[in-house]
């Protein structure tokens, strides 16, 4: 599920093409979760807020 408004802004940032600066270390999370993505282990926004209302129903 690559989902390209995401993906965008995250590579922006990486690649230094912004005022933010990333650490090494920052850059290689963002290079470990864009290769998740890669190979599918995403979940929807929908599927994610669905989890947490029955997990945590009192917060909602």
């Amino acid at each position: 599920m690559e989902n390209q408004i995401t993906l965008t802004p995250i590579a922006y940032v990486k690649n230094s093409r912004s005022r933010i600066r990333l650490t090494t270390s920052e850059k290689m999370s963002v290079d470990k979760a864009l290769q998740s993505m890669k190979v599918g282990k995403v979940f929807s926004h929908e599927k994610v807020m669905a989890d947490m209302k029955k997990r945590y129903p009192s917060l909602f």
